[in-house]
């Protein structure tokens, strides 16, 4: 685990835990992310974004497997209502050798 839960008071009195996500969130996940497609948010539509739950699974255990990558959770009485994700990419290093 990288991220100890934090439950978080809004200004409504609402908690909202945040969390670090586990390959068991796969499917309430995808909802998740299906409910932001639905406002279009995220440049992607609904039939882009199939993924099945082994594949959700996968993809969120890449976050935990990587050792500067990280994906959260917000919850609120235990529905998923957002996440985040924060991840260290490494690029080549492109020159042309002039310098």
């Amino acid at each position: 685990m990288k991220f100890k839960p934090v439950i978080c008071p809004i200004s409504s009195g609402i908690k909202i835990t945040i969390r670090e996500a586990h390959p068991g969130d796969a499917l309430a996940l995808t909802g998740c992310i299906q409910a932001y497609l639905k406002n279009q948010t995220i440049p992607l539509t609904k039939d882009e974004y199939q993924p099945s739950p082994k594949e959700q699974g996968k993809w969120i255990s890449k976050f935990q497997e990587g050792q500067h990558d990280l994906l959260l959770l917000a919850e609120h009485e235990g529905r998923i209502i957002g996440n985040i994700d924060l991840s260290m990419h490494h690029r080549k290093n492109e020159t042309n050798g002039s310098g």
